[in-house]
């Protein structure tokens, strides 16, 4: 992927973590298509010497440039789907 390549980074957690790696965005696809059978192949490599839970999922994540945010609402834009309130009234109308 040569400069298209922007980085890699270890994440940590509880369950295991995992690893991030970075492309530019214009050739994003190919660089997930190409990891996941990197990943996929060293898996197969090492899985007789090394225990794996699980295959290496690829996730596609975005960074949201906004953060959390809100808009108010007014009038009829402020109502939820009409399916929302078939289920969510009936037990609220047998509440005493």
């Amino acid at each position: 992927m040569g400069e298209s390549f922007w980085g890699f980074w270890m994440l940590g957690g509880m369950s295991g973590g995992g690893m991030g790696f970075l492309f530019d965005a214009a050739r994003r696809d190919e660089g997930r298509q190409k990891l996941r059978g990197i990943l996929s192949e060293t898996k197969r490599q090492l899985e007789t010497a090394v225990p794996f839970a699980m295959e290496p999922v690829v996730y596609r994540f975005a960074i949201n440039e906004r953060g959390s945010h809100a808009s108010l609402l007014r009038g009829e834009d402020s109502l939820m789907p009409p399916q929302y309130y078939a289920l969510q009234v009936p037990p609220l109308v047998r509440t005493e």
